[in-house]
């Protein structure tokens, strides 16, 4: 466990190094993710055995996984930490629009993730956060929910 823990404030942000609390607050944002992005690339090779050659919306989603790695660097070398939240409600929410337009719209088993993005973003210190969410997950509910032409999903 020290080892983790190590590693994880080897990664802090100079500016966090210092306050006990910034501290806890960059290692409790950055340790899921880390692990949750690279437990999925270590299971991508187990998936290509068993499943074969990936669809193009497969290698999409897992492309998509690589954003929690790339926000963590994002809040190791700013130390932006309200910032880093903005950027991790956008992305988890575009992955569940996403998932839901191509698995039947709103009625998809995905959209119900849709709920997720403010609660994510109430863990957060900031109190912009929960209306900033809100307001993206609308949006991109919004534009799933947008009639479209049987041309226009190719």
């Amino acid at each position: 466990m020290s080892i983790i823990r190590d590693c994880l404030d080897a990664l802090l942000h100079p500016s966090a190094r210092y306050d006990a609390l910034t501290r806890a607050r960059h290692r409790a944002f950055m340790a899921p993710r880390l692990l949750g992005s690279l437990a999925a690339f270590a299971a991508f090779p187990v998936y290509l055995a068993m499943r074969g050659a990936p669809t193009a919306l497969e290698v999409a989603a897992f492309a998509w996984l690589i954003a929690p790695i790339l926000l963590s660097w994002f809040l190791s070398r700013t130390g932006r930490y309200e910032g880093a939240h903005v950027l991790s409600s956008l992305a988890l929410a575009g992955f569940v629009v996403t998932v839901a337009m191509t698995t039947g719209g709103i009625e998809s088993f995905a959209a119900i993730w849709l709920v997720v993005v403010p609660l994510e973003a109430a863990l957060s210190v900031s109190r912009r956060m929960p209306s900033i969410s809100v307001t993206s997950a609308d949006a991109m509910t919004c534009c799933n929910a947008a009639p479209r032409t049987p041309n226009a999903m190719l």
